[in-house]
């Protein structure tokens, strides 16, 4: 007969606490910022052949914007790209004024001011159609709204999006028909960071 082998049993506040300190950084903040740029260095200003062997630009947004985290969606017609943009040479002035708890000067100095939107029968032929700039819905998402992942829900396109404000940061919900025209949740924030996340 084997031999019985039992495993204790761990509680939630001990869960909580071994995910907490998972989570630490392992780096300092310079450490990573430095790795940070040397690693965009090699991405953005790379003109090794192989690089653009591997790689074909399909959209570009206006200038002045930039684009970061994007999601593709087909709507049964169309492809649609969104993104989350705005001005990136504001980046530096940004994270000082929010280091130093001044929201209000941060939003007006955001690096990214909102959800960029391209649509097009194919993804070589996308075509800047909008800039979604959400409203503040509250002290919440007072300094940025953006990052957005959609998902299909009930015959509707759902979108989280990521929120900055007091508390930290959030993620809001927005509802569409065609993926066109969005309409914020009144129930936002849908959620907040865990009790162990930072603030």
């Amino acid at each position: 007969m084997g031999t019985r082998v039992t495993y204790p049993v761990e509680s939630a506040e001990s869960r909580e606490a071994r995910a907490a300190a998972d989570l630490q950084p392992t780096l300092s903040q310079n450490e990573f910022d430095e790795r940070f740029l040397v690693l965009h260095k090699q991405l953005f200003q790379s003109d090794a052949p192989a690089f653009n062997e591997v790689t074909e630009h399909v959209f570009r947004p206006p200038r002045p914007f930039h684009m970061a985290d994007h999601q593709f969606l087909w709507d049964g017609e169309r492809w649609h790209l969104l993104y989350v943009t705005g001005d990136i040479s504001k980046i530096d002035v940004y994270r000082e004024l929010l280091e130093a708890g001044k929201l209000e000067a941060a939003a007006e100095n955001s690096p990214e001011v909102g959800i960029g939107h391209a649509v097009g029968p194919s993804l070589g032929e996308l075509r800047f159609s909008q800039n979604l700039l959400l409203p503040s819905q509250g002290p919440f998402d007072k300094v940025t709204r953006g990052v957005p992942f959609c998902f299909r829900h009930e015959g509707r396109w759902g979108m989280l999006y990521e929120v900055r404000g007091e508390g930290g940061d959030h993620q809001s919900l927005a509802w569409s028909d065609d993926a066109v025209t969005w309409e914020q949740d009144e129930a936002n924030p849908a959620f907040g960071l865990p009790s162990w996340g930072p603030n």
